[in-house]
């Protein structure tokens, strides 16, 4: 390695000689730069697995389609099939789920009479970045799904609520972090 091009503080410090820099900045330097480096690589908010749990009350081939298209991505893991609203609470309460996802059962008749059929999702507000996150990835692989099978935009409403954090403040979200 050249001495010339690098700082002198530095190729004292990569030879070992650390004591010799006694006044100079690098030393304060160098775990800012190797922080930015591990972190702009390892930290992300990028979310690759989204565990959901499922309350079809539609029962139809439809209902089993767009359940199979979550099922079928590499991020969507259902851990739960529902079987009625009391059970909705369970999945979420015991952070198992961040997601509930829940049709309704005149789906396919309003999907068929052009109207809107409103698919629920349920998100753990106690998590609020990856909560907006699930809700924005899910609602893109619905409108996918409905584009897929129809042609056209979805006359599909997505009804999003968000348990224990519901107007989703961010302050929730970074105080504990801090901490």
């Amino acid at each position: 390695m050249e001495r010339n091009l690098l700082p002198a503080g530095l190729v004292h410090v990569l030879e070992g000689n650390a004591g010799n820099l006694q006044g100079s900045p690098v030393p304060a330097l160098i775990p800012p730069i190797l922080m930015g480096f591990l972190f702009g690589y390892a930290a992300n908010f990028n979310l690759e697995n989204i565990t959901y749990a499922l309350l079809d009350k539609s029962h139809t081939k439809a209902s089993v389609s767009l359940a199979a298209h979550l099922d079928g991505t590499d991020f969507y893991h259902r851990v739960a099939t529902l079987h009625n609203e009391g059970e909705i609470a369970d999945p979420i309460n015991t952070e198992k789920a961040m997601l509930v996802v829940v049709i309704p059962e005149d789906f396919v008749g309003k999907l068929e009479q052009g109207q809107n059929s409103p698919v629920q999702l349920i998100t753990d507000g106690r998590y609020t970045m990856t909560s907006s996150l699930a809700t924005a990835y899910t609602s893109r692989i619905i409108s996918e799904w409905m584009l897929e099978q129809a042609g056209r935009e979805p006359p599909l409403s997505l009804q999003v609520r968000t348990w224990f954090n519901p107007n989703q403040l961010t302050r929730w979200f970074f105080s504990p972090g801090i901490l």
